[in-house]
């Protein structure tokens, strides 16, 4: 009875399984592109600072991130979460009531299913060249430094500043000025430690199991005066910075949007995510204005500088809000402490004294102190 079994049988039992599997999955494999591809579209026109900052500046994968999304769309978008539900209860409705509709509709997907896939990569590259130009604006930035930077901040908190700093430039004689004005609360002169020491000696008599032990005992005073070295204008400087955050008479900046997260909660009695680019341009109006009564007095400014040469000076230039509402902080240093590690576009943190506040041109100019490198916390 086994000669008359062909010799490959299983070939024939298996071939059908596979070209059902392979029919679905290139079913599912076209819907499913197919539908991330509307929604992706439809996001990016809706919400272009959103897409923008999870495709450009790093957030696809963060969790946080889509949490927040998620978040969102159920309480403010409730009406687009119920409307997706009656489309899936729709499509489940046509597939029972309408089978043969269904039957047409899946032979369509599976004849086309490779063009299908091939018109949404190329809607998606088109969708991803639209969201390029809006990367750099404010709500994309904006999320950048609220979910994805916002651990990165090397002075915060502010009296970690680490030694060893890399000073570019210091202004020896102005910290000095200053630095003997609060000297009294930064370090003290001198110090004396009396301390009481007890000597003992002892003279052990072994006898039979028995230890007999005497002791002498007589007391005295030590002291130890220890007396401050003269330091030097980096030491000074590295004092004042940490003094001077630390006390709050100084502020720490980087950026319009670390500005208005880390001051939001504590200063204007309600940090809240903002749900439309609209709503975030309000709220950083409140930003700019409590920035332009705060950038006052001493300021340590960390970022990516312009720099350029004017009038035999090295002009410093960092972009601390972008259009609209643009803020620079500026400042300028002398030709013949100019140097080969100040390119433009280095990061870099300057210490000063605000002699310009923020002005009609968005410009706040800093008399500079330091000039510096330093180590970043973990």
């Amino acid at each position: 009875m086994s000669e008359n079994v062909p010799k490959f049988a299983w070939v024939q039992s298996v071939v059908p399984g596979l070209m059902r599997l392979s029919q679905w999955l290139r079913r599912t494999i076209a819907f499913v592109v197919a539908v991330l591809t509307v929604w992706v579209i439809i996001g990016s026109v809706w919400f272009p600072g959103w897409w923008s900052a999870a495709i450009f500046g790093g957030l696809l994968f963060n969790g946080p991130y889509w949490s927040f999304a998620l978040e969102y769309l159920f309480v403010s978008e409730v009406w687009l979460m119920f409307g997706l539900a009656g489309l899936g209860l729709a499509a489940v409705a046509a597939g029972v009531l309408l089978p043969k509709v269904f039957a047409r509709f899946f032979k369509v997907v599976d004849r086309w299913a490779i063009l299908i896939v091939a018109i949404c990569a190329f809607g998606l590259l088109v969708d991803i060249r639209f969201l390029y130009r809006s990367a750099e604006e404010w709500p994309a930035r904006y999320f950048q430094e609220a979910f994805g930077m916002q651990n990165e901040h090397p002075l915060s908190p502010p009296e970690k500043i680490l030694a060893p700093v890399d000073f570019y430039y210091l202004d020896p004689g102005r910290i000095a000025d200053i630095y003997s004005e609060i000297e009294p609360a930064l370090t003290e002169e001198k110090r004396t430690l009396s301390t009481e020491r007890k000597l003992e000696n002892s003279a052990g008599v072994d006898g039979g199991g028995v230890t007999l032990k005497a002791e002498a005992s007589k007391r005295g005073e030590e002291t130890s005066e220890f007396k401050r070295s003269d330091l030097t204008a980096a030491r000074k400087c590295l004092d004042l910075m940490r003094f001077t955050l630390r006390s709050g008479l100084s502020h720490y900046y980087t950026s319009i949007f670390d500005f208005y997260t880390t001051r939001g909660t504590d200063r204007w009695g309600g940090f809240s995510v903002p749900k439309t680019q609209e709503e975030l341009a309000k709220q950083m109006l409140v930003a700019r204005e409590y920035f332009r009564q705060e950038a006052k007095g001493w300021v340590i400014v960390d970022g990516e500088f312009h720099i350029s040469r004017v009038n035999g000076n090295t002009l410093f230039e960092e972009e601390f809000a972008p259009p609209p509402g643009r803020i620079v902080f500026r400042f300028k240093l002398p030709a013949q402490a100019d140097s080969a590690l100040y390119r433009d576009g280095n990061s870099i943190r300057v210490f000063g004294d605000v002699i310009q506040p923020l002005d009609k041109n968005g410009v706040v100019e800093i008399y500079p102190l330091a000039v510096f490198q330093t180590q970043k916390v973990p």
